[in-house]
């Protein structure tokens, strides 16, 4: 562990984190990198060096788990406006992506949906036929004390 190369010096080595705009400390990482654990500094720097990569990464996974092509996908965004289909929230308003909302069951695409929306969406279609359960969430929730 040495110490970052000093402002003097032209070549400076910045940190390999992608984005990160420091001068390294050791090991090719900058101080905060440093002291993140090990596993987190290797999925920064798997999924975060190439953005195109991971986008067509993205549409490949589409094809197989829904089998839906980039054609299908952005047919869906534009009838949609890019907006959610329950809340309808613009994607600039998003911090990421519309999710793909599908069937469970069967895998059919249904349509483009938020994050919160989506999981709304699961949550209504695993306690749907199970009335107890959301009774007795309720009665949780309703002898829960009211915190100020």
């Amino acid at each position: 562990m040495g110490r970052p190369k000093g402002s003097k010096n032209k070549s400076q080595n910045f940190c390999s984190v992608v984005d990160c705009k420091e001068i390294h400390y050791g090991k090719g990482l900058c101080r905060y990198h440093w002291r993140k654990q090990p596993k987190q500094i290797e999925r920064e720097r798997k999924y975060a060096v190439h953005p195109e990569t991971r986008e067509r990464n993205y549409r490949r996974r589409m094809k197989i788990k829904y089998g839906l092509t980039p054609d299908q996908y952005d047919k869906i965004y534009e009838s949609q406006q890019g907006r959610c289909k329950l809340c309808n929230k613009h994607q600039s308003e998003l911090t990421i992506r519309l999710c793909i909302e599908h069937d469970h069951k069967t895998s059919k695409v249904r349509g483009l949906t938020c994050h919160e929306c989506n999981i709304e969406i699961r949550l209504y279609e695993l306690f749907k036929d199970n009335p107890e359960k959301v009774k007795k969430i309720e009665e949780y929730l309703n002898a829960l004390p009211v915190s100020s």
